[in-house]
């Protein structure tokens, strides 16, 4: 039988572990194992106090520990599956996952640019496609975020910080609309978003435009669903449909 005999200090989420709390549920997002996992709210509205990076109650009250109750089950529960650590150094690659409130999608009242098409530009729409499909079919999705995230980190900039200049922004619909007129080549359902998004992001990147990757989840029913954004602006889908998901991990 395992041991249930645990450290009583505190404890945080492990590196490869995001959470974000929705209405109902704390949601997980374990990279290691490329998986969600719902946790009931009622099980957790004590665990933020001895777990680093648990989402804190809507409205919680007090800041110390002494009178809280650990969640001891639950605990050894996400120590069993190697979600927790005991240990203290702070995670510096960790990105949180606080992201402005979109109010627009990049293409909003803009009359679509032209349609021409270069030669460069359908090479490096394949490259970034192939080499997309590649990553997420050999790759654990773990590499995959810290690739995304080291990739973007190079440039030194934050994308749901920073402002965006009236060029960059004219450059980057023009980017977008290209591989939206390349899209039929490659995709053919709606409900490949992760690939596309991963393939989008690739393909601005060869010409230095990185927006944040955001991955969103919703409950009941659950769902999973990702997107670039640049400050409140979409790049590849609408604030409607976006708002309908509580942000878990930015890259």
């Amino acid at each position: 039988m395992a041991s249930t005999n645990f450290s009583p200090t505190r404890v945080r989420l492990a590196t490869h572990v995001h959470a974000c709390r929705t209405s109902d549920y704390i949601v997980l997002l374990d990279l290691k194992r490329d998986m969600y996992i719902g946790v009931s709210d009622d099980d957790t509205l004590a665990a933020f106090r001895w777990i680093d990076g648990w989402p804190p109650p809507p409205q919680p009250k007090g800041t110390g520990d002494d009178n809280v109750p650990r969640p001891r089950e639950l605990i050894e529960a996400l120590r069993l599956d190697g979600l927790l650590t005991a240990d203290r150094q702070p995670d510096q690659s960790r990105v949180s996952a606080t992201v402005p409130r979109a109010r627009v999608a990049l293409t909003d009242g803009i009359e679509s640019p032209g349609t021409r098409v270069r030669p460069r530009e359908v090479f490096l729409f394949a490259y970034a496609v192939a080499r997309s499909r590649i990553l997420l079919k050999f790759c654990r999705f773990e590499r995959v975020t810290k690739y995304a995230r080291g990739r973007r980190q190079q440039i030194g900039s934050d994308p749901l910080n920073d402002g965006i200049d009236t060029d960059t922004l004219s450059q980057l619909k023009q980017r977008v609309h290209t591989f939206t007129h390349l899209r039929p080549l490659a995709f053919s359902g709606r409900d490949a978003c992760l690939l596309e998004t991963l393939a989008l992001s690739e393909f601005l990147g060869y010409y230095k435009m990185f927006p944040a990757w955001v991955f969103g989840v919703a409950t009941a029913p659950f769902s999973a669903h990702c997107w670039l954004q640049y400050k409140d602006i979409v790049v590849n889908d609408t604030p409607d449909r976006v708002g309908k998901y509580t942000p878990i991990m930015v890259l």
